[in-house]
């Protein structure tokens, strides 16, 4: 392929976004075509070498030996379109797999969960608590990575117009989310905003989708003040994301337990629910609850119990668990662990008892 030449001032080395480093390949008439972008400016086209600067919309390459070229770009998280110049029709690159001579080849592998990345330059990861952290000893902001099993765009989509509320920060989505691709993968990216002790924060949330039916959610919060930077490392790290199957894992071996949740609240009167689970070793479980509630009419006391056996899909973090009834109904709910506790669609129940089921609930 011919590449237009121009007759253009001398290019400066120039700093690239994070989301543009490393190595992007397209299919052109059957030739693989290969762009590579470096720290400091350098890149090359194929086996051509040279400098490379983005302006207004454009990148403009001048090889080593005087050569100059120009064309129009859009840069997306996982996708790089070149169109103009002598091009027929734009041409789309996707980022390449990581290897020794690219910005990417250190990658963090987690075997449990089937996912690999490369983290950003100069940033480290940590795993804790079935999370990944990521953190920078030069840049500030925080990278946490979650991975969720069995789910899929409708339940990122819901959790995203959920926001996210803890530790005493509230964040709210900025902006609909939108569907894109990170590398090879499909994901959804979005901006979350709002405030926390340390003033007002920007989060960028990918999630990318394996296809193995579970996804890696991505959230990379800063102050605003910092958030462009933090954003285009976000988006570089989902266009790495690679995934294989996940390690199989005796979910129920690690989250067999006896649990309570207990609420209470007054609205014309008191209120109070309590209900207990039990997830037997052996692979049965019991449930059961009683509602209190009084006010100007009297005082009133519902309980319920049902019973039957369960499965459990995830790891010793995360996962999904069935509850099939002696009747054959089913219930699923989403598990996360909170230390000894558990919390189930969205409730956290107190741990109080162990997988053989031989204590009372208090």
């Amino acid at each position: 392929m011919r590449w237009l030449v121009l007759l253009l001032p001398c290019l400066a080395p120039a700093q690239f976004p994070a989301g543009l480093l490393g190595e992007w390949r397209a299919q052109v008439s059957g030739v693989t075509m290969t762009l590579r972008f470096e720290p400091g400016g350098r890149c090359s086209v194929d086996n051509d070498r040279g400098v490379c600067k983005l302006q207004d919309g454009w990148l403009t390459f001048r090889s080593d030996d005087g050569e100059l070229e120009r064309y129009a770009y859009d840069l997306a998280p996982g996708r790089l379109t070149l169109s103009g110049g002598d091009l027929d029709e734009p041409i789309t690159f996707l980022p390449a797999q990581a290897s020794p001579q690219t910005p990417h080849a250190r990658r963090f592998h987690q075997p449990k969960w089937g996912l690999s990345f490369a983290p950003p330059p100069n940033w480290n990861a940590a795993e804790r608590d079935g999370l990944l952290l990521l953190g920078s000893p030069t840049e500030p902001g925080l990278i946490v990575i979650r991975f969720q099993r069995r789910t899929g765009e409708p339940q990122l989509r819901a959790g995203y117009a959920a926001g996210l509320e803890e530790a005493g920060m509230k964040l709210v989505a900025a902006a609909p989310i939108q569907t894109t691709q990170a590398g090879a993968s499909p994901a959804l990216a979005g901006e979350l905003a709002g405030a926390s002790a340390e003033g007002p924060v920007t989060a960028r949330v990918i999630a990318v989708l394996s296809p193995f039916g579970d996804a890696a959610v991505i959230l990379a919060i800063t102050t605003n003040a910092n958030y462009a930077r933090l954003k285009a490392h976000a988006d570089a790290l989902a266009a790495t994301v690679m995934f294989s199957e996940p390690a199989k894992f005796a979910a129920r071996d690690a989250i067999a337990g006896q649990y309570m949740y207990y609420y209470q609240g007054a609205s014309g009167g008191a209120y109070s629910r309590q209900e207990v689970l039990n997830l037997c070793a052996n692979g049965t479980f019991s449930r059961g609850g009683e509602t209190h509630g009084s006010g100007s009419a009297g005082a009133a006391v519902i309980s319920s119990a049902n019973s039957g056996h369960w499965l459990a899909d995830g790891d010793d973090h995360q996962g999904a668990i069935t509850l099939i009834f002696r009747n054959g109904d089913r219930d699923e709910l989403a598990y996360r662990k909170s230390g000894p506790d558990i919390v189930l669609n969205g409730k956290k129940y107190g741990r109080f008892g162990d997988g053989a089921c031989s204590q009372r609930s208090p």
